[in-house]
């Protein structure tokens, strides 16, 4: 596996992020970003779709609230966002991949190459 940019994440891996993260939503917009991926969704909250709005980041996600509209706050949601940082690192976005000296793959790695371990 390669390390992949956040851009280069599509609108339906998007979604599919959206619904681990908030299963009875829906993605309203979205804008990517070098670093993150900026989106609104709208989730039902007892039949009365409210807008929302996150920054998915590799390894984190930060969720906007009516009191932090400037600066998002961390999602604490131990199970949410393990089973999001699982996506992200089976889809190759998360930052664990980025310089890891574990992946054998990995051809520019300079502890393998200097360990002999790539031929």
């Amino acid at each position: 596996m390669k390390y992949k940019l956040m851009t280069a994440m599509t609108v339906n891996e998007i979604g599919q992020v959206l619904s681990i993260i908030r299963p009875r939503s829906t993605l309203v917009h979205y804008t990517i970003h070098t670093d993150f991926i900026h989106i609104v969704y709208t989730d039902r909250w007892n039949g009365t779709p409210l807008l929302q709005q996150m920054d998915l980041l590799p390894d984190d996600i930060y969720v906007f609230t009516e009191y932090s509209l400037s600066d998002g706050e961390p999602l604490k949601d131990g199970d949410i966002l393990y089973e999001y940082r699982q996506y992200m690192v089976a889809k190759g976005y998360s930052e664990l991949w980025l310089d890891n000296p574990w992946i054998s793959s990995s051809k520019n790695n300079r502890w393998l190459v200097n360990n002999n371990q790539i031929k």
